[in-house]
C-alpha cells in the first residue's frame, strides 16, 4: 500500500487525549501531528528542526506560559498557534488570546468544521512559506552565481591588462603567475613554449629555482640560453638523453614532463633544440624544487597554449593541494591560456636580450 508522507508537521502542547483524537480525526495525509510534553516544552532548536506549520496550545500550558513567562512562549509567537480552550470560557478570555498573536482560538475541539477550516489555512500559509524559502534559496543561489561570474570576469581583465602591459616574457609570466594565485591555490607555474624562430627550439620557463648554480658541464645556468649540446646522441622530441642526465633530480623531472606534455599535445611536432630556463637562487617569487614541488599529476593543470590554429606549446600549473576547479574556474583558465599563448611569442625574455640575445627567465 502507497502511503504519502506527510508534509507540514504540527505540535500540540498540553492537549487532551480527546482533544488529540478530534484533531487527528480531521486530518489529511498532509499533515502530522506530534504531542509534546509540558513538563518539557519545545525548544529553538526544535522549531528549527521540524518547522511546524501550526502548534495546538491546550489551556493550562497557555495559562503556566502567562504565569512563569517560560522562554518557549517567544520563539513560538513567529509560527502561528491555535489555542483550544474549555467550552465555558468567556468572551474575554477569547479577546485576550486573539490579543496574544493566537491564529484561531477554539471553545473545545467539537466542532469539526472549525478544525478543518483552520487545517486548510495551515496548508495555505505552509504552501506559501515553501514558495518563499524556494524563492528566497534561487536569489542566494544566483547572487552566489552572479558573483562567482563576477569574480571571474573580474580576474580575466585583470589577467589580460597585466600581462598584456608587460614588455618581457618574464615579465609577464611573473605577472600571469600571480594572477592565477588569486584564482586558486598555485604552487608553480611552468611553460613550455616553441620559440618560433629560425630552429624553433622548445623553451622550458621553469618556476623553480636552485640553491646553487649549476656549472657548465652541465650546460644550464640560470643565464645560459643553450641545454643541449650539438655532439650528444638525441633521444625522443630532439632532447638529449646525456644532457638531461646531467641536470639535478627534480629540475630534470619537470624537464622530461613538460616534453611529455608538448608531445603529447603535439605528437607530429619535434623540437630540433631543448632550451632550459630557471630562475636562479636569489630570484624573488620562485620556489626551492622540494619534494613537494616535484610533478604530481594528483595537483597539476596541464592545458595546451594555442592561439587559433597555432599551437605554441603547453601550461603546467602546479596548485598547492588536489583542487577541483568549478565550470567557471575552467572557462577562465581556458581563456586564459589562450591568452598566453598569443601573447608570449611575442615578448623577449629579458629586456637585455634585445641586444644580446641572452635568454633567462629570471637571474
Amino acid at each position: 500500500m502507497n502511503t504519502q508522507t506527510p508534509i507540514y508537521r504540527m505540535w500540540s502542547v498540553g492537549l487532551s487525549a480527546r482533544d488529540l483524537e478530534r484533531i487527528r480525526a480531521c486530518m489529511d495525509a498532509g499533515h502530522s501531528l506530534t504531542p509534546l510534553s509540558e513538563e518539557t516544552p519545545p525548544t529553538p532548536e526544535d522549531a528549527a528542526r521540524d518547522k511546524p506549520v501550526l502548534v495546538w496550545i491546550g489551556e493550562s500550558f497557555h495559562r503556566k506560559l502567562l504565569r512563569e513567562k517560560a522562554p518557549c512562549a517567544r520563539f513560538l509567537e513567529p509560527i502561528p498557534r491555535v489555542l483550544v480552550l474549555s467550552e465555558d470560557c468567556s468572551p474575554a478570555e477569547i479577546e485576550d488570546a486573539l490579543d496574544r498573536g493566537f491564529a484561531d482560538v477554539l471553545r473545545g475541539t467539537g466542532n469539526s468544521e472549525r478544525i478543518h477550516r483552520i487545517l486548510r489555512r495551515s496548508l495555505e500559509k505552509g504552501n506559501a512559506r515553501r514558495d518563499r524559502e524556494r524563492m528566497m534559496r534561487e536569489i542566494l543561489m544566483n547572487r552566489e552565481l552572479l558573483s562567482r561570474k563576477s569574480d571571474v570576469f573580474s580576474f580575466l581583465l585583470d589577467f589580460v591588462l597585466q600581462t598584456s602591459a608587460c614588455a618581457t616574457r618574464e615579465a609577464a609570466l611573473n605577472a600571469a603567475r600571480e594572477s592565477l594565485s588569486a584564482l586558486f591555490p598555485l604552487a608553480a607555474m611552468h611553460v613550455a613554449l616553441w620559440s618560433g624562430e629560425e630552429d624553433d627550439a622548445l623553451d622550458l620557463c621553469l618556476d623553480v629555482r636552485l640553491d646553487a648554480r649549476l656549472d657548465a658541464r652541465q650546460a644550464v645556468a640560470p643565464n645560459t640560453a643553450d641545454a643541449v649540446s650539438a655532439a650528444a646522441a638525441p633521444c625522443e622530441g630532439g632532447v638529449h638523453a646525456a644532457e638531461l642526465a646531467r641536470l639535478p633530480d627534480a629540475l630534470r623531472a619537470w624537464t622530461t614532463f613538460l616534453i611529455g606534455a608538448v608531445e603529447s599535445f603535439f605528437p607530429a611536432r619535434k623540437a630540433p633544440a631543448l632550451r632550459l630556463f630557471y630562475r636562479g637562487a636569489d630570484a624573488p617569487g620562485a620556489h626551492a624544487m622540494g619534494k613537494e614541488l616535484r610533478p604530481d599529476t594528483r595537483r597539476i593543470l596541464l592545458l595546451p597554449l594555442c592561439s587559433g590554429e597555432d599551437c605554441r606549446g603547453a601550461l603546467a600549473l602546479l596548485l598547492e593541494r588536489e583542487y577541483p576547479l568549478g565550470r567557471d574556474e575552467a572557462v577562465a583558465l581556458d581563456a586564459a591560456a589562450t591568452h598566453l599563448a598569443a601573447l608570449l611569442p611575442g615578448r623577449a625574455l629579458r629586456e637585455s636580450d634585445r641586444q644580446s640575445g641572452n635568454f633567462s627567465i629570471a637571474g
